[in-house]
């Protein structure tokens, strides 16, 4: 154990309740504009159902699991943990100031930027996972699952920050430009729950597609992309399965 790993410890902590905090402190002060709101004003039926949200949660506790996990003295200097502390940092990071900006300034290309890297972050975290030996209970319940479940999430995430920023920026984002941002994204989630055979990952991603399907029953009726997303949600976890 060395100043380092303290030190990269003590960062964990502080950016896993980070980006748990900022993801509500617009509720909390009560600012003009928060996520949801910018987000229902742009009115995409590739936003998924807003109880699917609830998987932040879900989220933060396993970041907070993470953190406890990698600050623990038999661990600090695990190679693998010592690796995915850094790149926890940096995704939780850009994560808390994609929550920070977005009420500020709106879904705008900064925010696209900002998912964006913290998406490949998360990727180069995923392949580092990948390349190790494989960990079974804790070890991977608090060491591993809360980075895949993450990178699930925001590799579906990314696909509709893009749509949102372009909708923003005045272009008109029509079913067939959201069916292909939804292709893109299943795309995405299948090859690298096959190349991680990660059902923890996958199931992320099945799981905002499944959200965008609620959505198009219950709110916006757009039978082309529930159609869509419902043929893709269960892609990227026949491919996790498959692979593993």
């Amino acid at each position: 154990m060395t100043a380092i790993d303290i030190l990269r410890a003590a960062l964990v902590i502080v950016a896993a309740i980070a980006q748990a905090v900022v993801g509500s402190w617009p509720q909390w002060r009560r600012w003009e504009h928060s996520v949801p709101e910018r987000s229902a004003r742009l009115h995409l039926p590739i936003v998924p159902w807003p109880p699917f949200f609830a998987i932040w949660g879900v989220i933060f506790l396993a970041s907070f699991g993470f953190a406890i996990w990698h600050a623990l003295p038999a661990n600090l200097d695990d190679p693998l943990l010592r690796m995915l502390g850094w790149f926890a940092v940096a995704a939780w990071t850009l994560n808390a100031a994609w929550e920070w900006h977005v009420p500020r300034r709106d879904i705008d290309w900064t925010s696209l930027v900002l998912i964006a890297a913290a998406l490949a972050v998360l990727l180069a975290a995923m392949a580092t996972i990948g390349r190790a030996p494989s960990e079974r209970g804790l070890s991977f319940w608090l060491g591993i699952a809360p980075i895949q479940l993450l990178s699930g999430w925001i590799s579906a995430a990314v696909w509709v920050n893009l749509g949102s920023t372009l909708k923003w920026s005045g272009v008109p984002v029509r079913t067939a430009w959201q069916i292909v941002l939804l292709l893109g994204a299943g795309a995405l989630g299948s090859m690298v729950a096959w190349l991680s055979g990660s059902p923890v990952y996958a199931g992320a991603i099945a799981w905002a597609l499944a959200g965008i399907v609620v959505q198009n029953i219950v709110r916006d009726r757009n039978l082309p992309i529930s159609l869509t997303a419902a043929f893709l949600a269960p892609a990227a976890v026949v491919a996790a399965l498959i692979s593993s």
